[in-house]
């Protein structure tokens, strides 16, 4: 789906299959506890969405607005997040290893894992 709107949506016990939701607003969604591996949420608006427990291993979250979002043990390993919008405490929820990021994402996830950079 393109340029969709599933603002406010409570999504359980799906079994989704490869999705592919492009530049679509997923506000407020509710996800938790899926297994979205290798969906494709491109340029999507995740702000506030609830992403606790999901499995989004492999996910291409390219340019995806994450900000606010509840990611409590959410795994993203594999994930690609190049040019997204990320709050820093989302570093401290999710499961990242392995993820594409941003060099200022790389920053952040270590200032919020509590390295000390450039001291």
């Amino acid at each position: 789906m393109t340029d969709c709107s599933l603002v406010g949506s409570v999504i359980t016990e799906s079994r989704t299959q490869r999705w592919k939701l492009v530049d679509c607003d997923l506000t407020l969604v509710s996800l938790a506890g899926l297994a979205l591996v290798n969906a494709d949420l491109t340029g999507c608006r995740l702000r506030e969405a609830n992403l606790g427990e999901s499995d989004l291993t492999g996910c291409d979250l390219s340019g995806a607005d994450l900000t606010s979002v509840r990611a409590i043990g959410a795994i993203l390993r594999n994930a690609t997040l190049l040019g997204a919008r990320i709050d820093p405490v989302f570093w401290r929820q999710a499961k990242v290893e392995g993820a594409r990021v941003d060099a200022h994402h790389a920053m952040e996830f270590a200032i919020a894992h509590g390295l000390r950079v450039g001291d």
